[in-house]
């Protein structure tokens, strides 16, 4: 197990169409920190093999995840960086490895978003990486169930759990973001 102790973290969740990683990036964009999302860490820092598996839609053990995400937040956080992850922790067991091995996390931050509008940005965005209503459903199930242990574990920690309502412009979203993220750093 790598320990990664240099830099902080902010966490980004919320269910696939929340808008996590939209305002994730205009927040690092905003504050002048990194931003990186677990698809990212996958595609960037894993292997060929673990690539085509993917590409097949199996999906990544917590093993392959964790040692990638390793990697990516020693590389993120170098020199005292701040890092904006998006999709990781995604349950309760990352969680507790992440606050035991990871740099300080400063807040985490959820979007709230209903789930009926979750199904309509999933499909009127018109993505090409096949995600089908039934896939959007079960990925919304999954977040479902993993979101209250993360969470728990999270505050358990004394780290700021933040729920952002998403249901607005990119830009009011945004405004939210940044003015719960300065309440945090001002504390």
């Amino acid at each position: 197990m790598t320990v990664v102790r240099d830099g902080h973290l902010v966490l980004m969740f919320g269910p696939p169409g929340s808008g996590k990683s939209t305002q994730g990036q205009l927040m690092a964009e905003a504050m002048g920190w990194n931003w990186i999302s677990t698809g990212q860490i996958l595609k960037q820092f894993g292997s060929d093999e673990l690539r085509g598996r993917l590409a097949k839609g199996a999906l990544a053990t917590d093993d392959e995840v964790n040692a990638l995400a390793d990697e990516a937040v020693k590389v993120k956080t170098a020199g005292g960086q701040t890092l904006v992850i998006d999709g990781y922790p995604r349950n309760a067991v990352q969680s507790e490895r992440l606050l035991g091995v990871w740099p300080p996390v400063l807040a985490a931050i959820s979007m709230v978003v209903p789930d009926e509008e979750v199904i309509t940005r999933i499909k009127t965005r018109n993505r090409d990486d096949g995600d089908s209503v039934e896939a959007t459903h079960k990925r919304i199930r999954i977040f479902n169930q993993n979101i209250n242990p993360i969470r728990r574990t999270i505050e358990l920690a004394g780290v700021p759990w933040i729920e952002v309502n998403g249901m607005a412009s990119i830009e009011e979203v945004h405004d939210r973001v940044m003015a719960e993220i300065k309440n945090v750093l001002d504390k």
